[in-house]
C-alpha cells in the first residue's frame, strides 16, 4: 500500500475487499500447496475468503510506562534480587538454552532458531545468576522487543522472574513496547499474565490447496 488504509470503517473495509479479492484471483491463478500468513485484528472478517481458515490467537504486552508490578511480583523479585544480571553473546546464551530448554518446548523452535542467532545486532540476550540460572533470547524490533525464549534451571527460585522483568525495564527504556510473543502452553501463559499487562488479539490464515 502507497499510503496507510482511510480512516472511516467503510472506506477501510472497501479498500481491504478489493485486497482480498485481488489475493483471491492470484491464488485462482497460482498453483499453492499451502497459503499461511498473520493479520491484525481487523481483518478479522476473513471468512468471506472462500476455503481459508482464520485462526485467533494473541500476547501479552506491555506498553511504555504500563508496567506496575504488584506486591507478589515484587516478593518474587526481593528473592532474586541478590543474582547478577549481565548480557550475554546470543550464541552463548542459544548454547545455554539449547541444554535446559523447557520439555513442553517443540524442538521445531530450537531448529528455526539456530541459524538465526548469527544476526547478533538483532538480538537481545540477558542471562541471570553467575553460574546461570536463568536465559532470555529476546528480538529487537524498531518499536518491539519480542521474548522468543527463556529457559531457567530447576533449582533457579525467581531467576527467571528476574530475567523478565529486567527485559521489561530494558526495553521500556527505549521507549519500545514489550512482546511476551504469546504461548499455547497453559504454564508459560499463567507466568506471563503475572507481570500484567495488555491481551493483544491477532489473527492467522492458512489454507491448504483451494
Amino acid at each position: 500500500m502507497a499510503k496507510p488504509l482511510p480512516l472511516t470503517l467503510s472506506e477501510k473495509y472497501q479498500t481491504i475487499a478489493r485486497i482480498l479479492r485481488a489475493l483471491r484471483e492470484w491464488i485462482a491463478r497460482t498453483h499453492l500447496i499451502y497459503v499461511g500468513g498473520a493479520l491484525s485484528a481487523e481483518w478479522s472478517y476473513l471468512p468471506p475468503l472462500y476455503g481459508l481458515t482464520i485462526r485467533a490467537h494473541g500476547s501479552f504486552i506491555l506498553e511504555p510506562g504500563t508496567f506496575a508490578p504488584d506486591k507478589d511480583l515484587l516478593r518474587k523479585l526481593r528473592q532474586a534480587e541478590a543474582l547478577p544480571v549481565r548480557i550475554l553473546p546470543p550464541q552463548e546464551a542459544f548454547q545455554w538454552w539449547v541444554t535446559h530448554r523447557p520439555v513442553g518446548v517443540s524442538p521445531k523452535l530450537q531448529r528455526h532458531l539456530a541459524p538465526l542467532m548469527s544476526y547478533e545486532t538483532a538480538w537481545h540476550a540477558l542471562g541471570v545468576g553467575e553460574p546461570l540460572q536463568a536465559v532470555g533470547l529476546f528480538l529487537q524490533g524498531v518499536n518491539r522487543i519480542w521474548y522468543i525464549a527463556g529457559a531457567h534451571t530447576p533449582k533457579s527460585g525467581q531467576a527467571g522472574v528476574r530475567l523478565l522483568y529486567e527485559a521489561i525495564q530494558w526495553a521500556h527504556a527505549q521507549g519500545k513496547v514489550f512482546d511476551f510473543h504469546g504461548s499455547v502452553l497453559p504454564g508459560v501463559e499463567r507466568f506471563f499474565r503475572q507481570f500484567g499487562g495488555r491481551w493483544e488479539v491477532r489473527y492467522a490464515l492458512a489454507a491448504w490447496r483451494f
